[in-house]
């Protein structure tokens, strides 16, 4: 088996789609099969269902098994492309969901970028996006030294800790029929609501229940924030984000922001690494840190949680997420 049959493998597991895993890699949806096919044959299983008339794909549990040996043959191989291309230069990459990278996480990088040009040595970051899951296992593999994720695993190997929370903004269009003030949701009109209570986590969808209705069903139900403004173009129509994604979209798109009277509960981001990492002390986890502090401080609408110290011997596990800045 090759580099790219690897590859071709984990952008299908990322798209669920072969289809879209062949536009994401310019190939044809032929070559992207056959890629698929030498590797199965290599490894002499089946790694994905393919059903007639479903556009995405499954995995079998050959391939579930298979999929954290690939993440961590791709990390090896991306780590050994790094080193043959710039030696010592040292490689830092961050993990976090698609809303987080649209509205906070990107903006870190750019940050994270500039501090390491004035660095003695030669670093580079690098931020993606994945499901919680596909966090985890990046994590464990160490393709990913760090993950900033909404819905925590319990696991013996990661530290995990709250980061901050959030609120709740309702964005509507510049010519919306609802007032420029706190709402009562009971004004809105349930059918026109873009629903994306299933991207923000049990506590919003619980919410969401009580306020709507269990039985209750939008017309139009996404999981990307990013795409909202393509759906939300109508002066009744609505949808509830968290207050760092309402920030992106009045800025980037004609889109107001509105309080509500009754809001969801706050959502929270988790920050996440494997404790073997909180014993690491070198001067990329320092630049890290000292840029994540500064960054957040220019953040106002993400409401810090900073973890209680107690002296105890679980204080060595905060230190991956608190730097000695906090």
């Amino acid at each position: 088996m090759t580099h790219w049959e690897i590859k071709t493998f984990l952008e299908i597991v990322k798209y669920r789609s072969i289809s879209k895993a062949a536009e994401k890699l310019f190939l044809t949806q032929s070559t992207v099969s056959h890629r698929l096919n030498v590797l199965e044959e290599e490894l002499g299983v089946k790694l994905i269902i393919r059903r007639k008339g479903y556009r995405s794909i499954e995995l079998t549990n050959d391939g579930e098994a298979f999929l954290p040996l690939a993440y961590e043959y791709e990390a090896l191989w991306e780590r050994i492309a790094v080193f043959s291309q710039s030696g010592s230069k040292a490689v830092f990459s961050i993990g976090c969901h698609d809303s987080m990278n649209d509205s906070i996480f990107y903006k870190l990088l750019t940050r994270l970028m500039e501090a390491s040009a004035t660095s003695k040595r030669r670093m580079t970051f690098r931020l993606e996006s994945h499901n919680t899951e596909e966090l985890y296992q990046l994590l464990e593999s160490g393709h990913i030294n760090m993950a900033f994720l909404r819905n925590p695993q319990e696991n013996r190997n990661f530290t995990i800790e709250p980061f901050f929370a959030e609120e709740f903004r309702l964005i509507v269009t510049q010519d919306s029929v609802y007032p420029n003030e706190k709402i009562q949701l009971n004004i809105l009109d349930k059918k026109k609501e873009i629903d994306l209570s299933s991207s923000w986590g049990a506590d919003f969808m619980r919410w969401h229940e009580e306020m709507m209705g269990a039985e209750w069903m939008a017309d139009i139900a996404i999981n990307a924030a990013s795409t909202i403004p393509k759906y939300l173009t109508e002066a009744d129509q609505w949808a509830i984000v968290p207050v760092s994604v309402a920030e992106e979209l009045v800025h980037s798109s004609s889109l107001r922001a509105l309080e509500m009277k009754t809001p969801p509960p706050a959502i929270y981001c988790y920050k996440a690494c494997l404790k073997s990492q909180t014993k690491i002390k070198s001067e990329m986890f320092e630049l890290f840190y000292r840029v994540l502090d500064d960054f957040m401080a220019s953040m106002p609408y993400l409401r810090r949680i900073r973890p209680i110290r107690t002296g105890g011997e679980n204080e060595e596990d905060e230190s991956c997420y608190f730097s000695s800045h906090t």
